[in-house]
């Protein structure tokens, strides 16, 4: 284990890594922050660092750094040694026995803490490097594969934003009328588009298109309370959407699931297509809060979400739906404008005035309806990478005690 602390004001422009920042299991870096948002003593790692989070290590929150940075004291810092690969290392480090052995000798109660001397004594199967490569590089594939994935949704979400902001921000589609240019549009809903703009409340806006109140289309419903006591394992409950489902900037967090065993009632109920929006945020940089998810199948055909979560019902007569307000309330301009209606001293709280009270543009029904196609079929391919990375990161646990205890055979 290294152990290099430093302040991190000698480090102001670095990334920062903390517990919150890695993905419980799934041994996958979620995010990062900045070293200037940290005031107290931190580790300093390099890019390839194992960092194992030490506060409870039953969690299994372990990376490879992609970078150099700073990170929290409740993450250790591991460097292999000559005998041994980091590659190889990482992988034994991650397997369930490492884990139990770690949380077996760990201190405390209600927040246990692992402890280096004890773990430093794990005898570690230690087979020759050529072979320990051999290991290293099979599991490594297969987190190559949930990578890939994951970037390839990345591109796809920025595909579905990059013709959100076209469509119905910049209103290229009208300009393009407007200039008789050719466009991907069917006749009917072309004709809908004049190339004409008139004066709004808000802005110059298409011809034929409308400025209402957001509140017109929408109910505001916040989420259950519950207590520690009520939330249980996956079998023992139903999802509980949370305020780590949905990630800053928006877009459904898969890892951040909870499953919930206590009472409830139909008006909390939320399924497959709702809309959600984070409703707090500790922090005042407004990068969570205001934020919007759709509720993904792969939990079922219900759920729950909690009090920090608004669940957006759109009324029938509305021409919006879930992927089309998603993205409305994501990008930057509306955004900033919800989430400007936040308030609070040491929590920042959101109000349902943030999403009854602003005008918005409403386009055409119809338009709304070509681009909502083209969103599903995205949508559903990016559910489908996103459970194939499920059961690939499953398969890579499976065979990783098989590996690391035959890899001396």
């Amino acid at each position: 284990m290294v152990q290099e602390t430093v302040n991190p004001s000698e480090y102001p422009v670095v990334p920062y890594i903390g517990l919150e920042h890695i993905a419980r299991e799934k041994l996958k870096l979620l995010g990062f922050g900045k070293s200037s948002d940290v005031s107290s003593a931190k580790y300093k790692f390099n890019a390839g660092d194992i960092l194992f989070g030490k506060l409870r290590p039953y969690f299994r929150k372990l990376v490879v750094a992609p970078f150099d940075g700073l990170c929290s004291t409740d993450i250790w810092v591991v460097r292999s040694k000559k005998e041994v690969t980091q590659e190889y290392l990482f992988y034994s480090m991650a397997s369930q026995q490492f884990i139990q052995f770690v949380n077996s000798g760990s201190v405390g109660t209600r927040m246990p803490r692992a402890v280096w001397d004890y773990v430093s004594k794990y005898e570690l199967n230690l087979p020759p490097v050529v072979k320990q490569i051999e290991v290293a590089q099979i599991l490594c594939n297969l987190d190559k594969k949930v990578e890939l994935n994951h970037q390839t949704v990345h591109t796809l979400q920025e595909i579905v934003q990059t013709l959100f902001k076209s469509w119905f921000i910049d209103f290229n589609l009208v300009r393009a009328e407007e200039k008789k240019q050719s466009n991907c549009l069917s006749e009917i809903v072309a004709s809908l588009l004049t190339g004409d703009f008139i004066e709004s409340q808000l802005t110059r806006i298409p011809k034929g298109w409308k400025v209402e109140r957001l509140g017109n289309h929408i109910t505001v419903e916040r989420g259950i309370s519950y207590t520690g006591e009520d939330l249980c394992s996956e079998n023992e409950g139903i999802p509980i959407h949370n305020l780590n489902s949905i990630y800053e900037g928006g877009g459904y967090k898969y890892e951040g699931i909870k499953y919930y065993k206590g009472k409830y009632n139909n008006k909390n109920v939320v399924v497959p297509g709702d809309l959600i929006v984070a409703n707090t945020e500790q922090g005042f940089d407004r990068l969570l809060i205001g934020c919007a998810a759709i509720v993904p199948e792969y939990f079922g055909s219900i759920g729950l979400c909690t009090h920090h979560i608004y669940k957006i019902k759109i009324a029938k007569s509305s021409p919006f739906n879930s992927y089309y307000l998603f993205n409305l309330i994501n990008s930057p301009h509306w955004h900033s404008l919800f989430s400007g209606y936040s308030n609070g001293t040491t929590i920042n709280m959101l109000p349902k005035d943030a999403f009854e009270v602003p005008l918005v543009v409403v386009p055409p029904e119809k338009l709304i309806e070509k681009f909502t196609k083209i969103v599903q079929c995205i949508q559903t391919y990016e559910e489908k990478l996103i459970v194939e990375s499920n059961i690939v990161a499953d398969i890579r646990d499976l065979l990783l005690p098989k590996l690391i205890s035959d890899s001396n055979k």
